[in-house]
């Protein structure tokens, strides 16, 4: 499923481009792709991402406001608390070794 929406991405955004060369506004174009630009990250270690955002690239281009990216901890969209989330994942690793 999910390669399928890539390709319908990749192939929407390529005929895009390519309309706004033939049509010469390439410029406005780059500008409106770059503000629409969005990151949704899921995960359960949202932490970890924070090094990564303060000190590389990312960090540049969240300052230029060329990128947007938001972090969601996963176990805020849960009903289980941590706890049992760890007992049913050593559970399961139990049960497959």
């Amino acid at each position: 499923m999910l390669t399928y929406h890539n390709i319908y991405f990749y192939r929407n955004l390529m005929a895009r481009i390519r309309e706004a060369i033939l049509g010469d506004r390439f410029d406005e174009f780059q500008k409106e792709f770059f503000v629409m630009l969005r990151f949704d990250i899921l995960t359960i270690f949202p932490k970890s991402f924070s090094v990564v955002f303060a000190e590389s690239i990312v960090k540049r281009a969240q300052e230029k406001k060329k990128v947007t990216i938001r972090v969601h901890d996963l176990r805020d969209y849960t009903m289980i608390s941590t706890a049992k989330w760890m007992t049913v994942h050593l559970a399961v690793a139990r049960a497959w070794s």
